[in-house]
């Protein structure tokens, strides 16, 4: 130790003061360099006020519970002088590791530092210090190994604890670690495959002892660091390649390097390229926080590409730009029929898209898929543009060694936003649920803007399946409420007018009889001449203050009403008149309806109870007191032969035989005479 010691001798009293606890040490920055070593830039500040041993340098050791690391050579300033320094003033002192430290300063108290890898040692050799006030210098390391934190030793020579700082790096070198990834040789690209190899040195510490190193998706054994693998079966296209290391038995440990080599470009003579293509849609949908290439549709939107330029075929008897359909997202570089998400369907509309969401589950692309035996999640698919070398119908062909796929494009197919409501006639309210449109697959609402009467129990529905209130409705009120859920996809709820609940209008349950053919739900065929009635039974006209009656209609009404129709069903353009209940019929008149009214080929009867007295009123004081029940309708098929009239019938007489005659009748409808 050099033993320059400044001694006052005041009032009998040694005082000896030691002021570097004033030091400080903080990290700026640590950056990973490719060859797996880490750079730290520092801030250090020097406290040499008051009575310290004289400065002749510092020390920063580099320190690591699992590992020994080392100071890189010539990873560090190896002159540090007044140039490098924040403030203050210095002698210069010489940065030194392993054998050379302690070589210039020689010094006791260095002495722990000697041959140390982890350590790096600026010293003074000359007389008097290499300073005498406070200073403070920004500086860089480049250290290889892990790192937990670094031990700054201010004034080494003073021998004295208080000297010693330490800053955590926050790492923890008993966790796994990836710390670089690093290139090694690559290979030209092979004409046969058109691909190269390349090998990637992946620096690592604490890799786990069971499973596999992955790089881009291939697998290797684990051996020690640092590692080398060779990825094979690159594509040559002359792209720059992100690489991703990670052990398949511990996630968390992985690591990334964007562009960390380039493809070499392509030795195959095919030429082929999907070129330079825009997609867009087309209606509501505002694809809401969709990231680039992904659309989400609105039913009835459309989902656009068209090519812009660049398009090169390839080599083939038809080629095409066509679209391959995925059910997952593609994997990067692996051709389409070796990847398990392709469908192996295209949209088949070359060279450009225009796909209609025409009804979710139900459009066209998703119900193909879905009935060749796909499965299709939240009806979702992947297009992607693709060279084929034959494009035929159902029979498209590419040759693996001569085609382009193009950007994936991501494509939702919302189901249509429905909605179903209960009223509850006591309660004055009606319950709707709403299901479908963005969020039955994303997170998002159903805004709601309330168009009609009574109060909506909250502007907003957020899940698929959930329920609003409508409240406080009165009889004959019309509710109605408009949808827009976040992705803008947009419908209307509109309910019949709230019903009376003081009204006990019944239309019961219908009896058909006579000679109707039924040929579907609710539907008859009636002919040749035939009659067909319509009896209500179990219905309710409140003691006779209601009236039963039949709605006829020449056209299949969409239900429910407006209030206009109600009111008057003359406002209804298929509404041809009515009919007194509680039964009614009709008959064939030949192929057209006969009195309700007459002259139709089809007709719709509605059967209705209601208080008003105004004819082709269901509800003329809009009160809510009336009931209907559902549509009948009724097909007038013209008779087999002739009319409806009976035939006429004569005894005739053959004057060739005496006593004998025969009934001769104009039977239209028979092929030849009685006999």
């Amino acid at each position: 130790m050099k033993k320059i010691l400044l001694i006052l001798l005041l009032n009998l009293t040694f005082i000896t003061s030691f002021a570097c606890d004033g030091s400080s040490i903080s990290i700026v920055s640590q950056t990973t360099n490719f060859d797996g070593s880490i750079t730290y830039v520092l801030d250090l500040g020097f406290d040499l006020g008051g009575f310290d041993a004289t400065h002749y340098g510092f020390t920063l050791e580099f320190i690591s519970s699992q590992n020994t690391p080392a100071v890189v050579a010539g990873g560090f300033d190896a002159t540090l002088d007044n140039t490098d320094l924040t403030t203050g003033n210095i002698s210069a002192m010489t940065g030194l590791i392993g054998a050379d430290v302690n070589s210039v300063a020689n010094d006791g108290d260095w002495a722990q530092y000697d041959n140390r890898t982890d350590v790096l040692s600026y010293e003074y050799g000359g007389f008097g210090g290499a300073a005498t006030n406070d200073y403070t210098v920004t500086m860089s390391v480049t250290v290889m190994g892990c790192v937990e934190s670094i031990s700054f030793d201010s004034n080494t020579n003073s021998g004295n604890a208080a000297c010693i700082y330490t800053a955590s790096t926050g790492i923890n070198c008993a966790l796994c670690s990836i710390t670089a990834l690093a290139l090694g040789v690559q290979t030209p690209c092979d004409p046969a495959t058109n691909t190269y190899t390349q090998e990637v040195i992946i620096t690592y510490t604490n890799a786990p002892t069971t499973g596999t190193l992955d790089v881009n998706g291939q697998s290797f054994a684990i051996t020690a660091s640092p590692q080398t693998v060779t990825l094979i079966g690159l594509p040559a296209d002359g792209l720059a390649v992100n690489a991703t290391a990670v052990f398949s038995d511990d996630a968390p440990c992985t690591f990334t390097t964007n562009n960390l080599f380039t493809a070499p470009g392509s030795c195959n003579p095919c030429a082929a390229a999907v070129g330079v293509l825009t997609a867009s849609t087309a209606g509501n949908t505002i694809n809401i926080n969709a990231p680039v290439n992904e659309f989400i549709l609105c039913d009835t939107d459309q989902f656009l590409v068209d090519t812009v330029s660049g398009y090169t075929p390839a080599t083939g008897t038809s080629p095409a730009l066509d679209y391959a359909i995925y059910i997952c997202a593609p994997t990067p570089g692996v051709e389409p029929d070796n990847d398990p998400c392709f469908s192996g369907a295209y949209i088949e509309t070359p060279p450009s898209v225009n796909e209609i969401n025409n009804g979710g589950i139900n459009s066209n692309i998703i119900a193909y898929l879905n009935g060749i035996g796909q499965t299709v999640t939240n009806n979702t698919v992947w297009i992607v543009p693709h060279t084929l070398s034959v494009s035929a119908l159902s029979a498209n062909q590419y040759d693996p060694l001569c085609y382009d796929l193009g950007t994936p494009y991501k494509v939702t197919y919302l189901n249509p936003i429905t909605t179903a409501g209960v009223e509850d006639c006591p309660a004055g309210n009606v319950v709707v649920t709403i299901s479908g449109g963005y969020p039955e697959f994303f997170t998002g609402d159903y805004n709601l803007t309330n168009t009609g009467a009574g109060t909506l129990s909250s502007p907003t529905v957020s899940s698929s399946g959930g329920t609003v209130t409508i409240s406080g409705l009165t009889a004959g009120d019309n509710y109605s409420f408009t949808i827009l859920d976040d992705n803008n996809c947009p419908v209307t709820y509109a309910g019949a007018a709230f019903p009376n609940c003081a009204c006990p209008a019944n239309v019961g349950s219908i009896v058909v009889t006579g000679s109707g053919n039924l040929v579907g739900v609710n539907e008859y065929d009636l002919t040749d001449c035939n009659t067909i009635t319509f009896t209500a039974t179990a219905y309710d006209l409140n003691s006779g203050a209601l009236t039963y009656g039949w709605a006829v209609f020449s056209c299949e009404p969409t239900l429910p009403f407006t209030a206009a129709e109600i009111l008057d069903l003359n406002n209804h353009p298929c509404y041809v008149g009515q009919a007194a209940g509680p039964t009614t019929n009709d008959v064939d008149a030949g192929g057209i309806s006969g009195t309700i009214p007459g002259g139709f080929d089809t007709l719709y009867i509605l059967p209705y109870t209601s208080e008003t007295t105004t004819s082709g009123s269901l509800d003329d004081d809009a009160d809510g007191c009336y009931d209907f029940g559902s549509f009948i309708q009724i097909n007038y098929i013209p008779p087999t032969c002739g009319d409806c009239a009976a035939p006429t019938c004569a005894i005739g007489s053959v004057p060739e035989f005496a006593n004998r005659s025969y009934l001769q009748c104009d039977d239209p409808c028979a092929d030849l005479n009685d006999l």
